[in-house]
């Protein structure tokens, strides 16, 4: 599908999201703005899980995957929706551990390219990048996760936009 309406179809599917949302976010291929898309990616911190569950099924979708942290459907005409949920900060007994968000949007947007960059990247300063997670060092401390720019600076790399996210 081309990349316009692909952003107009994903724009309905996000405002739909948004009331059971803090944030939504649209990824992929079209936050890259590749000409063509072959699926909808979204990203969405949830306030209301269930309800947000409820709406993606509502449009009886084929159900590829219905997971703790993603649902996967297939709409009307074969189109893919992926559904991505954040998970909120929580304090713990030993701090605080941030949402992650940021994380989570720069995995599922993508390029698998660009993640296996960032991936090769984190081993070579001994650390580790969970893309779902954040950027954890030895011990196993997050040290970046709630923004994209934080990761890219945990990294040592320049933020790079997402259209030139295809390395």
């Amino acid at each position: 599908m081309n990349l316009d309406r692909a952003i107009e179809i994903a724009q309905k599917i996000a405002a739909e999201l948004l009331p059971f949302s803090a944030r939504v976010q649209i990824a992929g291929s079209i936050r890259r703005l590749r000409s063509e898309v072959n699926d909808i990616d979204i990203v969405c911190l949830p306030n209301d899980e269930r309800g947000l569950r409820a709406r993606v099924l509502k449009s009886l979708p084929r159900i590829i995957a219905d997971g703790k942290y993603n649902l996967e459907v297939e709409l009307k005409g074969g189109l893919r929706l992926d559904v991505f949920m954040a998970a909120p900060g929580q304090r713990t007994l030993f701090g605080d551990g941030g949402c992650n968000w940021g994380s989570l949007l720069l995995c599922r947007t993508g390029s698998t390219a660009h993640n296996i960059h960032l991936v090769e990247t984190a081993k070579k300063l001994n650390l580790r990048w969970n893309p779902y997670w954040g950027v954890y060092d030895h011990t196993g401390r997050c040290m970046a996760c709630e923004a994209e720019e934080d990761i890219f600076e945990a990294l040592q790399l320049d933020f790079v936009k997402p259209e030139n996210r295809e390395r």
